[in-house]
């Protein structure tokens, strides 16, 4: 775990409001319309041969419903802790099997809930790092479906000084986007929030990212439901 960071520290804002932890794995879910509903948390273990299970990852769900959902049926595929790495080919013949299988079966989209890369373990080896980032944006464009990417710990570049600009969430967004945004779907709103951020208390939440928080809900109808995905929970 990069700088002593592992799971069994909480994620807080960075003030160090405290939380517990859930685990998580491999998800989908079928949304249907519902009269009354609070989907609070779901969360699986994988069996994958090729994909191992390992770092605590979960996505929660909260949607509080007074009326009908205007959300139209659709299905999408969660894919966490995929821990790729340039040693295990077969981590990335698995991971692209699982891609062809979503985009086979009606899915609209993936959501991965962080972990996608053994980065930090790469110390300052930018160039390692950066091919790999590369071999799994690749994969990712060439998805028959979407895929919507989450940052966990183990995706964050740690190469020290000499890379300021690149560590920690900045190699994930160079290669894959903002590490904390937004997207609606079919009536619904996705969150994909970056709890890797670090402060006296560990694991925390960012005054800037909190401030695109509520700035971002602050615009939702009051039904709209929300799904929030993130690597290190909250709760």
């Amino acid at each position: 775990m990069g700088r002593g960071y592992g799971h069994g520290n909480n994620t807080t804002d960075c003030n160090g409001i405290g939380t517990k932890i859930l685990h998580g794995h491999d998800l989908k879910i079928k949304v249907s319309k519902i009269v009354k509903m609070l989907l609070f948390v779901i969360s699986l273990q994988a069996k994958s041969d090729n994909m191992r299970p390992g770092a605590i990852a979960f996505i929660l769900f909260i949607s509080t419903l007074i009326q009908p959902l205007k959300a139209q049926e659709f299905s999408f595929a969660f894919f966490t802790d995929i821990h790729l790495s340039l040693n295990n080919e077969a981590g990335f013949t698995g991971f692209n099997q699982a891609l062809d299988h979503a985009g086979d079966n009606g899915i609209a989209f993936i959501l991965t809930g962080g972990d996608n890369v053994d980065i930090d373990v790469l110390g300052n080896d930018l160039e390692t790092a950066e091919q790999l980032y590369t071999k799994f944006s690749a994969q990712l464009a060439k998805a028959a479906v979407p895929v919507y990417p989450t940052l966990g710990n183990h995706d964050r570049f740690m190469g020290g000084e000499n890379h300021s600009g690149l560590n920690n969430e900045g190699l994930f967004e160079k290669h894959l986007g903002k590490s904390y945004y937004s997207f609606d779907f079919n009536g619904w709103h996705f969150i994909v929030l970056n709890t890797t951020q670090t402060g006296q208390e560990g694991y925390c939440v960012g005054d800037d990212q909190l401030n695109w928080l509520k700035e971002d809900v602050g615009k939702l109808d009051p039904v709209t439901p929300v799904i929030i995905s993130v690597h290190v929970p909250f709760l």
